[in-house]
């Protein structure tokens, strides 16, 4: 139950990362979708907490635009901590794991929580 719950979040805080700053032709997403659409995402919750108004970008942006959410995002040290939480949950997902005894299975398990933090589409 705890590896699934950590690893599903963790997928999901990669997720939104992904929609926010990987290029179209790699994500398959248009850039910046969340933010425009006013997702309440782990980057939107963070960003209000951190003080930032997001609702300013709840219409279509530019590429130019959407950068400049990014770098605003970045400055207040928003995207540093949603990945700081992503890795806490694979973490809590791997220890999860430390119940089952070693097996080809089990290193399968660690190495797809790892894949969900770590992929870019």
């Amino acid at each position: 139950y705890q590896y699934g719950m950590n690893a599903g979040i963790a997928f999901q805080i990669q997720d939104d990362l992904i929609d926010l700053l990987a290029p179209p032709e790699k994500s398959g997403k248009d850039r910046g979708s969340d933010l425009r659409e006013g997702k309440q995402t782990l980057v939107a919750i963070i960003a209000r907490e951190q003080g930032l108004d997001l609702t300013k970008y709840r219409r279509p942006l530019s590429p130019a635009e959407v950068d400049a959410a990014i770098a605003e995002l970045e400055e207040a040290g928003v995207i540093a901590e949603v990945r700081k939480i992503a890795a806490e949950k694979v973490a809590n997902a791997r220890q999860s794991l430390k119940v089952l005894p070693d097996s080809k299975q089990r290193r399968y398990l660690d190495e797809l929580v790892e894949f969900f933090v770590t992929r870019s589409f």
